[in-house]
């Protein structure tokens, strides 16, 4: 892992990624069944890590279906 980098929320994940944030919703609930990018949940609420969505971002997402 990098330095120490900050959890984002799905609006900040997406601005992240260059994408609006219904996409990466929809990638995230609908496409990978909410797996990818890998989740990280503090106290209910949903947060990525950057190098999570670094991964995401090289190597594409494997859908669950």
């Amino acid at each position: 892992m990098s330095e120490n980098r900050k959890l984002l929320n799905l609006p900040q994940a997406a601005d992240y990624l260059g994408v609006k944030e219904h996409t990466l919703h929809n990638l995230f609930y609908r496409r990978s069944n909410k797996t990818s990018p890998k989740p990280s949940y503090l106290g209910g609420r949903l947060y990525f890590h950057p190098d999570n969505l670094d991964e995401l971002a090289v190597g594409g997402f494997k859908t669950t279906s």
